[in-house]
C-alpha cells in the first residue's frame, strides 16, 4: 500500500524531507524496494531568503544484493539520477558509501537529492515527487510513496547575512576595522520594492541609517553596506534591514542582526594594570596585588573585561623571569579588580618549577592584561609596579639549638632553661624569645591557624643582643619550680625584625628531690667524736647521692652553717625494702670550735642527686622533736688521788696544747695545820690551814702555775716526769692525801692559707680566723680587694703577704685595688677580656658540635667521654685507656654531660718528647670529685723543653671537691659553676694539709683543712706551668691576671 504527503511550500527557502514506505520484497522478489523519507513535521521555515528547494531521501535494498542507483521524479518534469550515470554526485545530492567514478552504490545504501523548483520556471503551483530504484541491470522497483508539494507565489522579504570576517554572534571583537554585509530585499510577487534601508544602534540607542539605496522599480535588491572601525572602541552594535514594497496591503518588514536583543560589541583598546608590592623588607613569602582595567570605559560603561594577566619578577636587576598567568573573568562594564598573587609559592622559575625566594634579594614586578576580545585578545604592554621588594635583607635567627636540660634527658625541678640561639647577621640585629612549655601538649608552639602566641607560653626574653649566641637563660635569674617527676616538652621560638623561627621541640623530665628524715647525732654532748645518722630516699633511684654534713645554731643553719665533711652514699647501707639509704658519718670534731657559752646545736644534712639540692636536719619540726647537742671539749684529768710527805714532789705530764687555763684544782685530806703547794717552784703556792682560811680536810681550792709541754714525747715515751712538778710542805703532819685536777681540750692545729709564689684576689673582703703564725705568710706577693667604689666596705683582715712595701710606697695588701671582672665562659665572638671560649672549644670552624677525635675551632683534638646515663660519674683513668699516669698531648678531653671523679690511686701527668705538647685541657660540664692525689711527673730531664711540661687545665662547669684525705693536686682550675652548682672549690675537711701546685679560679672557696705545728692547712704554689706551658682555652685568662713588679729607683 501507498501511503501519499502533501505539504505546502513557501517561497521562503524550505527543505522538506519526504518518507516513502518500503515496498514489501514479496511482491517484487527480482526488483530493488525503495523507501522515501520525510521529517516527521514537514512544515514552512518563514523568512529565509525566497528560495523553494525541497529533498528527498530513499532507501533500496535488492534481494540478490546487486548494487544499484536511485531516480528521483520531482513531478515538474525534472528527474535526478543519483549517482549519475557518468558516476559524478549532482548537487545537493549524496551516498552514504559512495566512491567517486562510480555510477552505483551498495544495495541498502541510503542517497538524496534536492531540487528547486523555482529555477524551472513554473512557480506557483502543485506538484507529485516520488523515488525509484534501478539495480546493474536494469530492473526497476516500484515507485514510492508520493508526496505533494505545494509551492505559493513569492512574499516581501529581507535578509541580512555578515560577510567574514565581519562577526555575525554577539559578543567582543577588535577585528576586522571595517564590517562589511550582504543585504538583500525582495518585494512580493507582482510588486516592486519601495525601501531597502540598512541602518545600526549603539550600545542600544536609537538607529542610524548606514545605506538607503534607490531601489524603484526593482523586485529584488542586493548590495553590501560596510562599516568604518576605526572611530569605534567600547562600543556594542545591532543591525537591521527595513524593506517595503508597493503592496498597499503589505507594511514594512524588519530583519536584524543578531537576532534576539543582544550586541555585536567592538573593542580595540588596551586594558590596564596597576601593580603594588611591600617595600618593608620581607621575611617570609609576600603578596603582589594587581589592580586590573579595560579601557576605554574603565570607570563605567561596556567593555570586553579582563580574561587574564600575565606577572614577570626580576630579582637584583636580573633577566624578567615569567610567575604566573592568571585568570580573572570579569564583567562587561566593571570598571577594575584586583588579584593577588603569593610571590614565592605562586610563581614558577624560569627553569621549571617552584620558585624559592633568596635571601638578601630585591624583586621587581611588572605585569600585562588581556581583555575579553575576538579573535585574539588586546593584550597591553608590560606596566611595571611603584615600587620593588627586598626580602630579607636581614637573615633570620639561629634556629635554638644545645637545649639545657638536654633533650630527653633528666633534669631539676627547678631548672634555668638554656639554649644557643643570637643572629648570624653583622652587624647582628636584636631578637626576641618567646619561650614555651606544657606537660600534656607535645607541641606547645602551635603552628595550627588560628595560631595563638600566648598559649603555653611562660615567658619572653626581648631585645636580647643578637651577638650573644649559647647558654641564653630563662629565667634571666633564678628558676621555675615544676612538678616533681613531671614529663615536661618545651620549644623556643626566636624572632627579629623580620622573621620568626621556631626551634625544635624538647622534652625533659623533672628530678623528684631527695628526702632526709631521721637525722640524729650521738652523743648530746661532743667532745672528740661523735656518730651522726640519717636517711635518704629518692623516687627517681639514682645510682648515688652525695652529701653535705653541717652542724650550727638554728639560725647558724640558714646562713652560714659549718661543714662537717662532704660524704655519698658509698658509706650508706641500702634497704630494698624501704627502697631508702641509712647513713652514718662519724665525726672527729676534735677541731670543731666550742661556743663561748653553752648552745644547742643541731645537724643538716644536704643531698645532691645529681640535680638537685635537698636537706633535713635533726630538729625538722617542732622544739620536742629536735635533736639537739652541745659541743664540750673540756676534759677533767686526775692525778692521784695518792698520798705525799713533807718536802716531797709529785710529777706529771700535760700534752701540748691542751690545758685550759684558770681551771686546775688542788685537794687535800689529813690531819695536817697547814699545807702548801708550789706548782714548778714559781713560789705561786696553793695553802691551807694557817691564815689561809682554807681547811685542810675539804674541798677543792686553786693550783696555780700549772703548764702544757712544747713538744710531744720523743720515740713515745711516757713523759711522766719531765713536765709538771708539784712540791709539798707539810706542817703538823707526816703525810697528807691529795688529788690534783685540771682541765685539758683536744690540740687542734689553726687553718690558713698560704700561695708560695703568687698572690691572692678576691672581689671583695678578704678575712681569715687567725693570722698565720710569725715567720709564715698566706701571700708570696699580693694580696688584692676589689675595693670600696661600689659602697660596700672592703677589707681585708689576718692575711699577710710574704712581700715587703716597695721603696715607692707600694704595698702588696691592698683592699682597694679594684674590680676585676670574672672570668666567664663565652662564645668565640665575645669581646669580653677573660673569657673562657667553651663554645669555641667544644664546637669546629662550621659552627657544629665536634664530634669524638675531631678538631675544634682552635684546632686543637677532642677527646669526649661521657656516663653511661646523663649527669652520671666518669672516672678519670677511664679517659686515658684505663691508665693511672698519661700524657696529654695537646688536646681537649671534654666530659660531656658529666660528673668527673678521681679516684683508685694517685694520677700523674707525663711529660712529653720532641714536639708533642706536653698542656692538655680538660672540660667538665658537672662536678669534679677529688678522692686521690693528683700530680706532674718530674721535669729533671735535661732534654725537656717547657712545650713537653705536663701542664693540665681544668674548666669545670659545676662544684670541685676533695676529698680530706689528699694532700696535693696539680693544675690550673677555672671552676664556672654555670652547668650545676655555684662555682665552689672546696677543699674538704682534715687535719690533712693540702697542696696545691698551679692556680685556682673560682667563686667561692670552702676552706676546710686544719693543720698542725704552724704549717698553713691548704698551700697554693704557683707554679709557673699555666704561663711556660699554657694549656688550651687559658691564653684569655692569663692575660687578666694581676702582676706586681718593683720599679727601679732611678739614681
Amino acid at each position: 500500500m501507498k501511503l501519499g504527503y502533501k505539504i505546502t511550500i513557501l517561497l521562503a527557502g524550505v527543505i522538506v524531507f519526504f518518507t516513502i514506505t518500503k515496498v514489501s520484497q514479496a511482491q517484487v522478489p527480482t526488483e530493488p524496494s525503495c523507501s522515501l523519507f520525510t521529517p516527521a513535521s514537514p512544515g514552512v521555515i518563514p523568512d529565509p531568503p525566497n528560495d523553494a528547494t525541497c529533498s528527498l531521501a530513499a532507501t533500496a535494498t535488492d534481494i540478490e544484493g546487486d548494487r544499484i542507483y536511485y531516480v528521483f521524479d520531482w513531478g515538474d518534469g525534472t528527474t535526478t539520477r543519483v549517482p549519475s550515470i557518468t558516476g559524478s554526485m549532482p548537487a545537493g545530492a549524496g551516498c552514504a558509501t559512495w566512491v567517486n567514478g562510480e555510477s552505483t552504490v551498495t544495495s541498502g545504501t541510503k542517497c538524496g537529492a534536492i531540487n528547486n523548483y523555482g529555477e524551472v520556471g513554473s512557480l506557483p503551483g502543485t506538484y507529485s515527487a516520488f523515488a525509484v530504484a534501478y539495480d546493474e541491470a536494469g530492473h526497476q522497483s516500484v515507485n514510492s510513496d508520493s508526496v505533494v508539494v505545494s509551492i505559493i507565489s513569492q512574499v516581501l522579504s529581507a535578509t541580512i547575512t555578515a560577510v567574514p570576517p565581519t562577526p555575525s554572534t554577539p559578543g567582543w571583537y577588535n577585528a576586522p576595522d571595517q564590517w562589511i554585509f550582504d543585504a538583500t530585499c525582495k518585494a512580493a510577487a507582482g510588486w516592486f520594492l519601495s525601501d531597502c534601508i540598512f541602518e545600526y544602534s549603539e550600545n542600544f540607542v536609537g538607529w542610524i541609517v548606514l545605506s538607503d539605496p534607490n531601489t524603484t522599480g526593482q523586485s529584488i535588491y542586493t548590495y553590501q553596506p560596510s562599516l568604518d572601525m576605526d572611530s569605534f572602541s567600547g562600543v556594542g552594535f545591532r543591525f537591521r534591514l527595513r524593506a517595503s514594497d508597493t503592496d498597499p496591503n503589505t507594511g514594512e518588514l524588519i530583519a536584524y542582526l543578531p537576532a534576539d536583543d543582544e550586541e555585536i560589541s567592538y573593542d580595540i583598546d588596551l586594558p590596564g594594570a596597576i601593580l603594588t608590592s611591600p617595600t618593608a623588607n620581607q621575611a617570609s613569602e609576600f603578596q603582589v596585588t594587581a589592580t586590573l582595567f579595560d579601557t576605554p570605559n574603565q570607570f563605567g560603561g561596556p567593555n570586553s573585561g579582563i580574561s587574564t594577566w600575565d606577572l614577570e619578577f626580576q630579582a637584583n636587576g636580573g633577566a624578567w623571569q615569567p610567575c604566573v598567568t592568571n585568570e580573572v573573568p570579569f564583567g562587561q562594564g566593571v570598571p577594575m579588580t584586583s588579584d593577588n598573587v603569593t610571590f614565592g609559592s605562586g610563581c614558577t622559575a624560569a627553569s621549571g618549577g617552584s620558585y624559592t625566594l633568596v635571601p638578601n634579594t630585591t624583586y621587581c614586578f611588572q605585569a600585562r592584561v588581556r581583555d575579553s576580545t575576538l579573535p585574539g585578545p588586546n593584550q597591553s604592554g608590560w606596566y611595571a609596579g611603584d615600587n620593588c621588594t627586598p626580602y630579607l635583607v636581614s637573615a633570620p635567627p639561629n634556629t635554638p639549638s644545645d637545649p639545657k636540660p638536654v633533650d630527653g634527658g633528666q633534669s631539676t625541678y627547678r631548672p634555668q632553661l638554656s639554649w644557643d640561639g643570637g643572629d648570624p647577621d653583622v652587624p647582628a640585629e636584636p631578637i626576641d624569645y618567646s619561650i614555651y612549655l606544657s606537660s600534656s601538649d607535645s607541641t606547645p608552639y602551635d603552628t595550627t591557624p588560628p595560631i595563638d602566641p600566648t598559649e603555653n607560653r611562660i615567658g619572653q626574653l626581648l631585645d636580647i643582643p643578637g651577638n650573644i649566641w649559647d647558654d641564653i637563660k630563662y629565667p634571666s635569674s633564678g628558676t621555675l619550680n615544676l612538678t616533681q617527676g613531671g614529663h615536661y616538652y618545651w620549644q623556643i621560638v626566636a624572632q627579629d625584625i623580620y622573621s620568626t623561627v621556631a626551634g625544635p621541640v624538647w622534652d625533659f623530665t623533672a628530678n623528684s628531690q631527695t628526702i632526709i628524715e631521721n637525722v640524729d647525732i650521738d652523743p648530746s654532748v661532743v667532745n672528740k667524736s661523735a656518730t651522726i645518722t640519717w636517711e635518704a630516699s629518692d623516687a627517681d633511684s639514682p645510682p648515688s647521692l652525695d652529701f653535705i654534713i653541717y652542724y650550727g645554731s638554728s639560725a647558724m643553719l640558714q646562713v652560714d652553717p659549718e661543714v662537717i665533711d662532704n660524704t655519698t652514699t658509698a658509706d650508706c647501707t641500702w634497704d630494698g625494702v624501704l627502697h631508702k639509704w641509712f647513713c652514718s658519718y662519724d665525726w672527729d670534731s676534735t677541731c670543731a670550735p666550742e661556743p663561748e657559752l653553752p648552745e644547742d646545736l643541731y645537724i643538716k644534712i644536704e643531698a645532691w642527686d645529681g640535680f638537685d639540692w635537698a636537706e633535713g636536719t635533726s630538729c625538722p619540726g617542732a622544739p620536742a622533736a629536735c635533736n639537739s647537742f652541745q659541743i664540750n671539749h673540756t676534759e677533767t684529768v686526775t692525778v692521784g688521788p695518792g698520798t705525799v710527805g713533807d718536802d716531797e714532789e709529785v710529777k706529771f705530764w700535760i700534752e701540748p696544747g691542751s690545758l685550759e687555763p684558770g681551771a686546775s684544782l688542788i685537794q687535800f685530806s689529813g690531819t695536817c695545820s697547814e699545807i702548801t703547794a708550789d706548782a714548778n717552784e714559781v713560789g705561786n703556792e696553793s695553802r691551807c690551814g694557817g691564815s689561809s682560811g682554807n681547811s685542810c680536810n675539804g674541798g677543792f681550792i686553786p693550783l696555780y702555775d700549772l703548764h702544757q709541754a712544747s713538744e710531744s714525747c720523743p720515740g713515745g715515751l711516757p713523759c711522766v716526769s719531765t713536765n709538771n712538778t708539784v712540791k709539798f710542805q707539810l706542817t703538823g703532819c707526816t703525810e697528807t692525801s691529795y688529788e690534783i685536777r685540771y682541765n685539758i681540750a683536744p690540740a687542734c692545729g689553726e687553718s690558713y692559707i698560704s700561695v708560695e709564689e703568687g698572690s691572692i684576689y678576691s672581689q671583695g673582703s678578704i678575712k681569715g680566723e687567725i693570722a698565720p703564725p710569725s715567720g709564715n705568710y698566706n701571700a708570696s706577693y699580693l694580696i688584692l680587694g676589689g675595693g670600696s667604689g661600689s659602697g660596700t666596705t672592703i677589707y681585708i683582715e689576718n692575711f699577710v703577704s710574704k712581700w715587703p712595701t716597695s721603696p715607692q710606697g707600694d704595698v702588696p695588701v691592698n683592699a682597694n685595688f679594684g674590680q676585676l671582672l670574672y672570668p666567664e665562659e663565652s662564645s668565640s665572638f665575645s669581646p669580653r677580656v677573660g673569657s673562657f671560649d667553651y663554645y669555641g672549644l667544644t664546637n669546629n670552624l662550621n659552627d657544629q658540635e665536634v664530634a669524638d677525635g675531631e678538631k675544634n675551632s682552635y684546632g686543637h683534638k677532642v677527646e669526649i667521654t661521657s656516663a653511661a646515663t646523663a649527669g652520671g660519674d666518669v672516672i678519670l683513668s677511664e679517659v686515658f685507656g684505663g691508665a693511672n699516669q698519661a700524657p696529654l698531648e695537646g688536646k681537649v678531653y671534654w666530659i660531656k654531660g658529666s660528673n668527673l671523679e678521681v679516684s683508685g690511686s694517685q694520677f700523674t701527668f707525663e711529660n712529653t718528647t720532641g714536639d708533642t705538647s706536653g698542656a692538655g685541657l680538660i672540660i667538665v660540664d658537672g662536678n669534679l670529685t677529688i678522692n686521690n692525689d693528683l700530680d706532674y711527673q718530674p721535669t729533671n730531664n735535661p732534654s725537656l723543653t717547657s712545650r713537653n711540661f705536663a701542664s693540665v687545665g681544668w674548666l669545670v662547669r659545676g662544684d670541685v671537691f676533695i676529698n680530706g684525705n689528699v694532700g696535693k693536686i696539680s693544675g690550673a682550675f677555672y671552676v664556672s659553676g654555670t652547668q650545676t652548682g655555684n662555682g665552689i672549690f672546696s677543699t674538704g675537711v682534715g687535719g690533712q694539709q693540702l697542696i696545691i701546685k698551679g692556680a685556682v679560679i673560682a667563686k667561692k672557696f670552702e676552706l676546710q683543712r686544719a693543720s698542725a705545728g704552724g704549717a698553713p692547712s691548704e698551700m697554693v704554689i704557683a707554679d709557673g706551668r699555666i704561663l711556660l706551658n699554657t694549656p688550651p682555652g687559658f691564653i684569655d685568662i692569663i692575660s687578666t691576671l694581676p702582676t706586681w713588679r718593683f720599679r727601679t729607683p732611678g739614681p
